[in-house]
């Protein structure tokens, strides 16, 4: 049936391409655009506007939609509220802008979705999008849209997961759509820190039934605080965090891959939506960073293809240089210069053990229950001209730190409540002291307390490196027990340990999209890469495609690096579109 409102475009592409041809320097030598005999051509660009990074991509019946992001370094002004641009690509050299919707102030909608359904109450493609907050006045929830004429999308209703008065930024932050073989439609939402943050402490994880769109309907939360145990800083690597960050429905809506961060990517059974039961989950050897980002199936649901996202190399570290049986380095996450010490970029000095060190007062604490006291704790030694060493716990680092610095001391150490270290922050301040696993803090601790210097170093250039973010393939044939039979790394997403990366950027996976035996990855500064997975246990790169440098004076720049970020990737047919973060939409084609 032809629906009202429908834009086609033509079944061939026309051999007047627009090709790009980049050559991507790396680790272990140039990588050129042409591999494998085949090659990605650039038909077509547009800049959407330049007024706002954007976010993810989807392409449905030849219309893309391009999501927009937020600025982290300038919330006011990055944060737009452009909402989802609509473009249609009937021609696909000269995409042409044909609308948009949940455009929301203070509120970005970075990821979402289109399928088309039919329910009782609803006929045609339904486009669902995660909405956050920004700013206290953003939005907090599911959006979803009546899209079968993309050039009049018309709202059906919001749902929201956050309330206002709790005046909490962020959202939903990845989703997927799935109309069930029983003919239900799901929206299984992320909500990153909700477990930990939200006034009820529902799970990262919700589902919501929006069979009828016009009435979205919660049926659970799935969270791995009330599910697994964990908290939410019991993570590992660098970012430490355990939280909901993508998901993924299979293809019939019984069964959810939650990719949630260091605690893997969780396989969830939906027989019964309102009752979500744990099958399985994918984990990381202790020495990796962790961070799964999102996940997509291959070869009918038999494989997994998990993308862990690993921004942050550079590994901080503490020296030991006294008791010599001691000596040696410790990761410490932190970084320095940063208040309360800000031109203190090397300190070297006796560590003295404060215990908690909390100054009196109010305090709504990181780890636990507000508390009042009302008497500061007592150091039990005296600070002046040492480097601190306190427990985590009860106020804020930064008060302890002030109070620190106030009485002499030179420097801080704190340890943490888990068995990792961590880069202490205030809201998104650094601090200037060094945060490290319980291990180590009792390790030193036992030190002191027989008697015994412990001296160290805290400086800026102490560190060492580890990889970006790179592809992992699961065999999950048994869903119980994931097996890793795979991966997959570019070249430049492989990092010198000592002297770091080989070039600027952020050579992580991001988005991974599986069409048939080929895998499409947005790999932000490594642009799109194509990968062979007919066998996943040696996948094998096929094509690669740089955007190219443009200006981009409208732009709302990023904080993160200078230069193209390929945020989302879709495929529809023989088109691939590609969204940069900066400059705009990208229409490609595959030749083989």
């Amino acid at each position: 049936m032809k629906r009202a409102g429908r834009l086609g475009r033509p079944a061939t592409i026309a051999l007047a391409l627009v090709v790009t041809l980049v050559t991507l320097p790396g680790a272990a030598g140039a990588f050129p655009v042409e591999q494998g005999g085949a090659r990605l051509e650039m038909l077509g660009f547009h800049d959407l506007g330049g007024n706002g990074l954007n976010g993810d991509v989807w392409l449905h019946h030849g219309v893309a939609y391009v999501g927009t992001s937020a600025e982290d370094s300038d919330r006011l002004r990055g944060c737009p509220g452009t909402g989802v641009k609509i473009v249609d690509l009937n021609d696909p050299t000269k995409p042409a802008p044909i609308g948009h919707l949940a455009q929301h102030p203070g509120t970005s909608a970075e990821v979402f979705r289109v399928r088309a359904v039919e329910t009782p109450t609803f006929r045609g493609d339904l486009l669902a999008v995660g909405l956050q907050a920004c700013r206290p006045d953003g939005m907090r929830g599911l959006e979803v849209w009546d899209v079968t004429d993309p050039r009049t999308p018309q709202q059906l209703s919001f749902f929201e997961v956050i309330p206002a008065e709790a005046d909490l930024t962020g959202g939903v932050h990845e989703l997927d759509l799935v109309q069930r073989t029983d003919g239900r439609i799901l929206a299984l939402l992320t909500v990153p820190l909700s477990e930990a943050r939200h006034p009820a402490h529902l799970g990262d994880l919700r589902i919501v039934e929006v069979t009828d769109p016009r009435a979205p309907r919660p049926l659970a939360t799935w969270g791995a605080r009330a599910e697994l145990g964990l908290e939410n800083d019991q993570g590992q690597g660098i970012d430490l965090l355990v939280r909901g960050h993508g998901v993924h429905a299979s293809v019939d809506g019984l069964r959810a891959y939650a990719s949630y961060w260091d605690a893997g990517v969780v396989i969830l059974d939906l027989a019964d939506p309102a009752a979500p039961r744990l099958v399985g989950r994918t984990g990381f050897l202790s020495d990796e960073e962790g961070n799964a980002h999102s996940v997509n199936l291959a070869q009918d649901g038999r494989v997994m293809v998990e993308a862990d996202e690993v921004l942050v190399v550079d590994r901080r570290l503490m020296q030991i240089d006294v008791p010599s049986n001691l000596a040696g380095t410790v990761l410490a996450g932190g970084a320095l210069p940063a208040p309360p010490w800000e031109d203190t970029t090397t300190v070297t000095a006796d560590l003295v053990y404060l215990g908690r060190g909390c100054p009196a007062g109010d305090w709504t604490s990181e780890l636990g229950p507000a508390a009042r006291l009302e008497v500061a704790d007592q150091y039990t030694g005296d600070p002046r001209g040492r480097i601190a060493l306190f427990d985590r716990g009860l106020c804020p680092i930064a008060a302890k730190l002030e109070r620190a610095r106030a009485e002499g001391a030179g420097g801080a150490v704190v340890i943490n409540t888990s068995n990792r270290p961590f880069a202490p922050f205030s809201g998104s301040r650094p601090l200037g002291a060094r945060g490290i696993s319980r291990t180590d803090g009792e390790r030193l601790k036992a030190e002191l307390a027989d008697g015994r210097s412990v001296r160290v170093t805290l400086a800026g250039d102490l560190v060492e490196y580890q990889d970006f973010g790179g592809l992992r393939f699961w065999d999950i044939a048994d869903p119980t027990r994931p097996l890793q039979i795979g991966t997959y790394r570019t070249a430049r997403s492989r990092v010198d340990r000592a002297a770091g990366p080989a070039a600027a950027g952020l050579f992580t996976a991001h988005n991974p999209i599986v069409h048939g035996d080929l895998l499409f990855v947005s790999w932000y500064s490594d642009g799109v890469r194509v990968v062979d997975i007919q066998d996943p246990a040696a996948p094998r790169e096929l094509a690669a495609w740089l955007p190219p440098a443009r200006a981009m004076p409208n732009a709302v720049r990023s904080s993160f690096v200078e230069g193209p970020l390929t945020w989302g990737i879709a495929v529809e047919g023989d088109l691939v579109v590609a969204s940069e973060m900066q400059s705009g939409l990208y229409v490609l084609h595959l030749v083989r």
